[in-house]
């Protein structure tokens, strides 16, 4: 049932367009990147080779690369709950850690 109801999402991703003659990844058509592109990317550059809005938030491209973080240390960042004052608040659900984590170490580069 659950793969029936994707259908129509996937019949809309496969019409959809970009302007660019780079391929889009699939996982920014998916819905980890639509929960990070809601939720962070007014802060931080979410999109592979962008820049943050806020130059003090790194980008997702950054936080899976160069600093750190393994799937499970990010994961546990996301569910601790962290306050950095004055600059960031976080705690996520189990749900949506899941989906944050998935898509920040989709972004990490074999080295």
């Amino acid at each position: 049932m659950r793969r029936l109801a994707a259908l129509p999402l996937l019949v809309l991703t496969l019409g959809c367009t970009t302007t660019s003659d780079e391929p889009v990844p699939p996982i920014v058509q998916s819905e980890a990147f639509a929960f990070v592109e809601d939720q962070c990317s007014g802060c931080h550059a979410v999109r592979p080779g962008a820049e943050s809005p806020n130059p003090r938030a790194p980008s997702f491209e950054m936080v899976a690369n160069d600093m750190g973080f393994t799937p499970v240390t990010l994961h546990e960042f996301f569910r601790d709950g962290h306050d950095v004052a004055g600059q960031m608040r976080i705690q996520l659900s189990e749900d949506n850690a899941i989906l944050a984590r998935d898509y920040i170490m989709s972004l990490k580069h074999d080295r």
